[in-house]
């Protein structure tokens, strides 16, 4: 039988109180804990429940309609790497900020997200969208119990004219007077956006900004295997290893690799293997440049 690496093995970390260790043979990587730390066997959750697939046809090709799962944002499913150990410490260390904004930037699949849903789990933030801020006071969003707010890609609301400059001003002028929280998320920091006013700027340049980098090699092949778990995936090994060998390490290629791999396995009825790893792989390659 093939050694599967699904759910992954997770333990105490004695030399680090309040975090817990990710096995994957010889290597290991920190995740955080949960708030009972004290007893491993409840920090990883029962696996994913299995989607809802359609498999219309017979053989080996068959037409499958797949309703996705929603990844694990749970605290206890995010890992911690010196790529994020700052921007997770900024979070931990909430309602105490020195500000009343958090920016986190970084490059698609970094783990903004995750980090943000996390805070507002634990603060109990509102999760705001253009449409909540096109229709509500921003006073009256941080007048409720937790006075927290998220707003997620920042920069791209902006540039799509979605969320203005002077609706984004408001929102941070609102949280310093009703002493309320902001988490943003965006890809770049705010000295890379392209702002008009002036007021705008200055607020931003006060706020708290650290960015989220793309992981080391070893953060890199948990947060893959994190991305098989959330589709109920159970993956050899040796099926893992051939796809950490060739895979371009940005967390966004190999989170598209993973669906495509997924959706590739279901259309042929069978498991994520390295047959169907090297399809994919092959066909995500770009085409080589032609000869002249």
């Amino acid at each position: 039988m093939a050694d599967t690496l699904s759910p992954a093995p997770v333990t105490a970390d004695p030399t680090t109180p309040g975090q817990m260790r990710l096995d994957l043979g010889e290597d290991t990587w920190s995740l955080i804990s949960g708030p009972d730390a004290s007893r491993p066997e409840q920090m990883r959750p029962p696996g994913p429940p299995t989607p809802l697939r359609l498999n219309i046809g017979t053989g080996a090709e068959q037409l499958c309609l797949d309703l996705p799962l929603p990844p694990a944002l749970g605290r206890e499913h995010y890992m911690v790497g010196d790529c994020n150990r700052a921007a997770v410490a900024l979070v931990d260390l909430w309602p105490d900020w020195p500000s009343r904004v958090l920016l986190l930037h970084g490059p698609a699949g970094a783990g903004k997200t995750h980090l943000a849903r996390v805070f507002a789990t634990c603060s109990e933030a509102r999760i705001l969208t253009a449409d909540i801020l096109a229709v509500e006071d921003p006073v009256s969003l941080f007048q409720g119990a937790s006075r927290a707010a998220v707003l997620e890609d920042v920069d791209r609301l902006l540039g799509s004219g979605a969320v203005s400059e002077n609706l984004l001003f408001h929102l941070v002028n609102a949280a310093t007077q009703e002493s309320g929280t902001v988490l943003m998320t965006a890809r770049t920091p705010p000295a890379a956006w392209t702002l008009h006013l002036p007021d705008l700027r200055t607020r931003l340049k006060g706020a708290l900004s650290c960015a989220l980098e793309e992981p080391d090699d070893a953060l890199f092949a948990a947060v893959v295997l994190k991305h098989f778990d959330d589709r109920g995936i159970r993956i050899s090994r040796q099926a893992l290893n051939y796809l950490l060998l060739r895979l371009e390490r940005r967390l966004s290629v190999a989170r598209e690799v993973v669906r495509r791999a997924d959706a590739a396995a279901l259309g042929a009825n069978t498991s994520v293997n390295i047959s169907i790893l090297k399809k994919v792989l092959e066909d995500s390659a770009p085409p080589e440049d032609s000869a002249l």
